[in-house]
């Protein structure tokens, strides 16, 4: 129910758009397309092919009239590699020993080893949080820390070294606790629900019996409208501003 309570919001706020032609072929929503591999007439086009996605960059390159690097060093190849996935460079000794292994597996093993990386996990993990505004704050003027935050960071890098389809991923993030409430790990997924700034009232409130004045938080409205932006930036390929979702005068 709460995935569905979330599509309808952000329907909800849009409800009275209007779409212009180019806007609907937007990219995010056209089916998924089996598209011909390119085909090239010449000898040397197709030596320089060696897999079909080799095929369609070449394509792009002739027809931007450009012609593609020359081939890169094992050395270059090698720390490419390893920035790529790990986000670190390699060792001194790794670097000397792939140069010096001329086997044809040499590259492929060392490809499949860093994706079994955990390195590889964690840096990938940082990319997911980046995209549903993980922090283990609630930022802006108090920022308070939040002390349980990393089980979400760990259950996404688990996710990832895991290899967890797609769309599992996603149906445990948006509604893991409906799923299966009774099991930890969906809980932690459904922590999704609780990223994103939680920003406080400018205005203060006075504290109970005279007391010190306290932040008044914001509506539960905000965080709601910051979750349609995170999906619809996240899981649709769609941009939007909180403003669109919710304006100004429903947070006061």
């Amino acid at each position: 129910m709460r995935m569905l309570a979330i599509l309808w919001l952000c329907a909800a706020a849009h409800a009275g758009d209007t779409y212009t032609a180019a806007e609907r072929r937007h990219w995010a929503f056209q089916p998924r397309a089996h598209p011909a591999i390119p085909s090239f007439p010449l000898a040397a086009d197709r030596q320089w092919v060696r897999n079909p996605v080799d095929a369609f960059i070449l394509a792009r390159l002739q027809k931007a009239k450009l012609k593609p690097s020359a081939p890169a060093g094992r050395r270059t190849l090698i720390r490419r590699l390893y920035f790529d996935l790990t986000g670190m460079p390699p060792a001194p000794e790794e670097v000397e020993r792939f140069v010096a292994d001329r086997s044809p597996e040499a590259w492929p093993r060392l490809v499949d080893r860093l994706l079994d990386s955990p390195e590889y996990a964690e840096r990938w993990a940082q990319h997911w949080l980046d995209v549903v505004r993980f922090a283990e704050s609630d930022g802006f003027e108090y920022d308070t820390h939040r002390a349980e935050a990393w089980r979400y960071r760990d259950y996404v890098i688990r996710s990832i070294r895991d290899d967890k389809p797609y769309d599992q991923f996603l149906r445990e993030q948006l509604a893991g606790d409906e799923i299966d409430g009774n099991r930890e790990e969906m809980l932690v997924a459904a922590g999704f629900h609780r990223l994103g700034p939680l920003r406080h009232r400018h205005r203060q409130e006075q504290g109970a019996g005279g007391g010190a004045r306290r932040p008044r938080l914001r509506p539960r409205r905000r965080p709601v409208a910051d979750q349609c932006v995170a999906d619809g930036k996240g899981r649709l390929g769609l941009r939007d501003d909180p403003q669109t979702v919710l304006s100004d005068r429903d947070d006061r």
